[in-house]
């Protein structure tokens, strides 16, 4: 008879046991560290849940919630099992766990990325939603240059916290105050601002999102200005967003090069439709 899998979750202070597995599970070469792309893992922000041989730990499954309009969502994320015990239905076990977990907390959906979609398929999750891939480049043509000079500043900025706390609208995960502490912790990302008029963008983040400018706002001009310098680093770059933002950056639909779905996502209550219009940004996809 099989042992029975027993779970249990995983405190703060211990995270650096989910480190240690995700980072080796995912590829990660030291001094590297999973962790440095994806923070929030390591903060109080999340539930780590885990398996353990002995005082190992060989299998974890986190999950952040979070409101998204109405909707109160699980973002699923650092899915890793030791290579020694794959195949043996940890990770099964671990997402059922966490399905029995977010419907005791009454979320609505629980999300999460990944490109095993028949496995994910077997719980319930399913691809929705859409994001567009724009070249710079192509966003650029499209946009009136400015004869204004400005200075490019690196570096994060508070401001692009508070920018993007204040802008995000119903259909966006919202931020609060509680998650800055992880967001501030990127040191993987590039990022690029202007004082004034306040722009910025954030770019790449190690090895999960390299060529891309995933976090940006601000005034329009500083931010084409910051765009151009972008470009001249990386002649590949290019923007992820929701078709509806395009509008704002004064983009035609007809230049999107590349069109994918969102996220996989699992309805928790009933037969729930997911809304094409809701939007994760880059640092929330995690």
């Amino acid at each position: 008879m099989a042992e029975p899998t027993l779970i249990r979750e995983i405190s703060t202070a211990e995270s650096k046991l989910v480190d240690q597995l995700v980072s080796k599970a995912f590829g990660y070469q030291a001094p590297h560290q999973f962790f440095e792309d994806f923070p929030v893992w390591a903060s109080d922000r999340v539930k780590r849940f885990g398996i353990f041989k002995d005082s190992k730990l060989i299998s974890h499954v986190g999950v952040r919630i979070t409101q998204f309009g109405v909707d109160r969502v699980g973002i699923v994320g650092a899915v890793a099992t030791d290579a020694l015990y794959r195949g043996q239905g940890q990770s099964s076990a671990l997402l059922t766990h966490v399905i029995e977990f977010a419907q005791t907390q009454g979320l609505d959906w629980l999300v999460l990325w990944g490109s095993e979609h028949d496995f994910y398929r077997k719980f319930g999750f399913e691809l929705v939603g859409i994001q567009t891939r724009i070249k710079v480049n192509d966003f650029l043509t499209q946009q009136t240059p400015s004869a204004a000079r400005y200075k490019i500043q690196t570096g994060y900025q508070p401001k692009i916290f508070d920018l993007l706390q204040k802008r995000a609208k119903p259909n966006e995960i919202q931020l609060t105050d509680a998650d800055r502490a992880w967001f501030e912790k990127h040191d993987t990302v590039q990022w690029m601002w202007i004082e004034d008029p306040f722009a910025f963008i954030g770019f790449e983040r190690g090895m999960d999102l390299p060529h891309f400018v995933h976090e940006w706002g601000g005034n329009r001009i500083t931010l084409t200005s910051i765009l151009q310098q972008v470009v001249r680093r990386d002649p590949s770059a290019e923007i992820l967003l929701h078709p509806l933002q395009m509008a704002t950056l004064g983009v035609d639909l007809e230049v999107a090069h590349f069109n994918e779905r969102l996220c996989l996502a699992k309805p928790l209550k009933g037969q729930k439709e997911w809304p094409d219009e809701f939007w994760i940004s880059g640092l929330n996809a995690s």
